[in-house]
């Protein structure tokens, strides 16, 4: 499943004009991309992070009924901090942009619950943010990952600069990913 999700994310950077040079695996983990721009400059690190159902089951078996409590935020954090020892491998000063992008094939999950996982807080019925969660260890992480993306199945929908005002924020908006609602 994560071949698909890397094959679509290297497709849609490829669409934007942008050469996504997959990183070779090694002992020690590294985010999947070198995304380059049409002059060969190294622009940003991307680390895709496919969610399907499998990451909701905690290894239960075929048929087997099992009661859990809801583990989407626990799993979303644990695939935001497992991508920042990523991308702090091969960017330990964070010169570059970092952009996770989280291919979602679950309907478990939606974007809004990355929110929660990363913020802790929701929106209510009136527009407001309410805190919902602790985030703990996760808040500490947010200053290694730029920017995240979210495609549902096989399609951008969402994004979410993750500490706003750092350094590559407007370098990164100037990408012009796509209309992000």
């Amino acid at each position: 499943m994560a071949d698909k999700g890397e094959n679509l994310v290297s497709e849609y950077f490829s669409h934007l004009g942008l050469d996504a040079r997959k990183i070779s695996e090694e002992e020690v983990k590294t985010p999947d991309f070198e995304v380059y721009n049409k002059d060969g400059k190294l622009l940003f690190y991307a680390e895709e992070k496919t969610i399907d159902e499998s990451d909701f089951l905690n290894d239960a078996k075929s048929g087997e009924v099992i009661c859990v409590p809801d583990s989407s935020f626990n799993t979303l954090q644990k695939k935001f901090r497992t991508s920042v020892q990523q991308f702090r491998s091969v960017n330990e000063h964070h010169l570059i942009p970092n952009v996770l992008v989280f291919v979602n094939q679950s309907t478990d999950v939606n974007f809004n619950d990355l929110i929660i996982a990363l913020t802790g807080k929701g929106i209510d019925t009136d527009g407001e943010f309410v805190a919902i969660r602790p985030v703990g260890r996760v808040k500490a992480d947010h200053q290694f990952v730029d920017l995240c993306l979210w495609f549902d199945k096989d399609e951008l929908t969402n994004g979410a600069y993750v500490s706003c005002h750092t350094r590559h924020t407007e370098f990164l908006e100037n990408i012009n990913f796509v209309e992000i609602d």
